[in-house]
């Protein structure tokens, strides 16, 4: 059985396309702000329904499990950095590059505007 079309993602698309070309430019400068939250927020949305297996949380618990040697939560993990059982250097080198991969993760579901303006800026 093929879905309805649109779907909810292009759905989503439309509506922001129509609130950023149409309403935004004549919103008042005071619900400007605002309205820009609604905008990204549409984005963060839109994006996440894009990959309907949602791996990034499956990628997050795959690098926590490669780092620790164990399915472990972030919460855990977090307390045993404070307890300093990630001092070693080559554990906190370890700890330090799944941060990041984790964080470009992030971003590139939140802001990918922002991760391509860092990757630009890398390049230059």
């Amino acid at each position: 059985m093929t879905p309805d079309r649109p779907d909810v993602t292009a759905l989503l698309a439309t509506a922001r396309a129509l609130l950023k070309d149409e309403i935004l430019p004549v919103v008042p400068a005071d619900q400007r702000l605002d309205m820009l939250m609604v905008l990204s927020a549409m984005g963060l949305a839109e994006r996440a329904l894009q990959d309907s297996t949602d791996a990034l949380p499956l990628r997050q618990e795959a690098r926590l499990v490669d780092l620790a040697g164990h399915k472990v939560d972030a919460a855990s993990l977090a307390g045993a950095v404070r307890s300093g059982k990630w001092d070693d250097p080559e554990k906190a080198e370890q700890l330090y590059k799944a941060l990041v991969e984790d964080t470009r993760d992030r971003l590139a579901r939140a802001n990918p505007k922002y991760l391509a303006a860092i990757a630009s800026e890398r390049q230059r």
